[in-house]
C-alpha cells in the first residue's frame, strides 16, 4: 500500500503483470466517517478529527 498526498507524482515499474487500485479520499469525508463509527466516545466532529490525526 501507497499514501500519497494530494498533488503528489508517483512512478513506477511494474515486472510482469500488476493491477492497480486507486482510492481518492476526501478528508472531511473521512473524519465524519471516524465520528460516526465512535460517536459513543467522541464528543464532537473536532475531536474526531483529533482522534483520527492519532490513528
Amino acid at each position: 500500500m501507497v499514501v500519497l498526498a494530494g498533488n503528489t507524482l508517483c512512478g513506477g515499474e511494474p515486472e510482469g503483470h500488476l493491477t492497480v487500485t486507486t482510492v481518492y479520499l476526501d478528508p472531511d469525508y473521512v473524519v465524519d466517517q471516524v465520528f460516526w463509527q465512535y460517536a459513543a466516545v467522541l464528543f464532537d466532529r473536532l475531536h474526531a478529527q483529533q482522534f483520527a490525526e492519532t490513528v
